[in-house]
């Protein structure tokens, strides 16, 4: 589930880096760069990313061909993915954690193919957001902001029928959000809800903005529990996008729903995509467009797959016409879906 986007956005950019916010430190040992994804680290190219993704369908590796080169772009790169699994730098033993999907995307940033990531799904509490921050400061040119969950909400949302396994901790939920330096500075506010499953950040260069909002839809919502949280997390992306009318949004994130049957591989609907409250149909009543079918109107390019070969699109992103706007017109900008999994994989 990894997706990725490039829009207009700022024309000026700033290499100093005023990030202020609180370290908090939790090891002795500083990071072993090295030792965290040898061959991301240093040395990463849109073409190596490519290669640890099975390649990139959509536009694939063009996404990253108007990335910043010097002190100056007209662009953005915006990624997401559903990391599956807790965002921990280090394991408890203090050695770096090399599985680290956390570790991957601060290389990815700090390299500037991308210039945000939203890891969604990530187990993080307010002090794995601490710690988090901590690792992004001992490497440099990476900030950290993030949308905790709590042991007790992930455990409300627990749901035995899935045959899940019971483990201590954090089960789900939770965003964390990687941003560069420059647009570090562009920040004019953050905002989450739900219990870590929406995370809102506002940009602001000179007179344009930008607000993306990241989501992580409740899963297969079928017991009273879930669908109480997924109406929930409905009803707050209406209010935050009412609150920012007129100015340009994406939404992005894994939804846990589709759109059309053809985001399904068995052409088949569940009664969960087409509920009033799926994010989806939400987005498309509030005159959002998904931005993955407006370039590519027939293909079938999915972004999540189990075991059992079910295959699905449910990581999307949506975006206002006030965007488009921004853009320069309904197809100027690039977009592509990693193919598998790898250092950046997930689900």
């Amino acid at each position: 589930e990894q997706i990725f986007g490039v829009s207009r956005y700022t024309d000026e950019l700033d290499p100093t880096d005023n990030d202020l916010d609180s370290i908090h430190t939790f090891s002795a040992q500083m990071p072993d760069r090295d030792r965290i994804h040898p061959d991301w680290v240093g040395r990463i190219t849109a073409t190596n990313c490519s290669k640890h993704l099975h390649g990139l369908s959509g536009d694939g590796t063009l996404v990253f061909q108007q990335t910043k080169k010097g002190d100056y772009s007209d662009n953005i790169t915006i990624a997401m993915q559903n990391v599956t699994g807790s965002c921990k730098p280090y394991h408890k033993t203090g050695h770096p954690n090399d599985d680290c999907r956390f570790a991957a995307w601060t290389a990815m940033v700090k390299s500037g193919l991308v210039d945000i990531a939203f890891l969604v799904d990530a187990h993080c509490d307010p002090v794995d957001i601490q710690k988090c921050q901590a690792y992004t400061k001992s490497s440099g040119g990476v900030a950290v902001k993030g949308a905790p969950t709590t042991e007790q909400t992930s455990r409300r949302l627990f749901d035995p029928v899935e045959g899940l396994p019971v483990i201590s901790g954090i089960q789900t939920g939770g965003i964390l959000m990687l941003i560069s330096p420059v647009l570090r500075q562009r920040i004019v506010r953050t905002a989450h809800r739900c219990s870590g499953r929406l995370f809102l950040v506002h940009l602001q260069h000179k007179d344009v903005h930008l607000v993306i909002i990241a989501v992580y839809g409740v899963s297969a919502p079928a017991s009273d529990d879930k669908k109480m949280m997924r109406d929930q997390l409905a009803e707050a992306t209406a209010a935050m996008i009412a609150e920012y009318k007129g100015k340009p949004i994406i939404v992005v994130g894994d939804y846990n729903a589709a759109a059309s049957s053809i985001d399904r591989a068995t052409d088949k609907m569940y009664p969960y995509d087409e509920n009033v409250n799926a994010l989806t149909n939400l987005l498309t009543r509030l005159s959002f467009t998904d931005l993955h079918r407006q370039k590519f109107k027939t293909n079938r390019h999915y972004t999540w797959n189990n075991t059992t070969g079910s295959r699905s699109r449910i990581d999307v992103m949506y975006a206002n016409a006030a965007i488009f706007t921004m853009m320069g017109g309904p197809t100027q900008y690039k977009f592509s879906i990693g193919n598998t999994a790898g250092p950046l994989g997930t689900d």
